[in-house]
């Protein structure tokens, strides 16, 4: 059986707050993940739940290592929760507001991003279907 203890908290928005977590497993499996647990009482709660599923789902389909991966949907304390793989590094908030220069081969990084932004399985909405490879100068 597999285990989720939350370690720390990474953010927190309108939604939910996201968590660092490790996962185990009772095979001695261990795993840094990131936990995005979606708050009790949202408006219009079963068509945000339903939407926040369904963006799972699709990104769960996503193998481009320039998107984030979804790992499993999950019920924890009795609310809905994203398993992500985690990700070391700074947010952006922190970036700006700090005055920092953004970091080396950020523009890359935008690039890839960017990237991943269009790669999707067939028949997903254009937004998450994989335009034609470029190549960046």
């Amino acid at each position: 059986m597999r285990t989720i203890q939350l370690t720390r908290t990474i953010g927190a928005g309108a939604f939910g707050t996201v968590y660092l977590a490790e996962l185990s497993s009772g095979q001695g499996f261990r795993r840094q993940v990131a936990v995005k647990v979606m708050q009790q009482h949202l408006p219009d709660s079963e068509m945000f739940l339903s939407r926040i599923r369904d963006e799972a789902r699709l990104l769960g389909l996503l193998q481009d290592d320039s998107i984030l991966k979804v790992l499993d949907m999950v019920r924890l304390g009795g609310r809905d929760a994203v398993l992500m793989e985690f990700v070391e590094g700074a947010d952006l908030d922190s970036l700006v507001t700090g005055g920092h220069a953004p970091p080396p081969g950020a523009g890359r990084a935008g690039r890839c991003g960017g990237r991943g932004l269009v790669a999707g399985p067939p028949g997903a909405p254009p937004h998450h279907r994989r335009a034609p490879q470029r190549h960046p100068p």
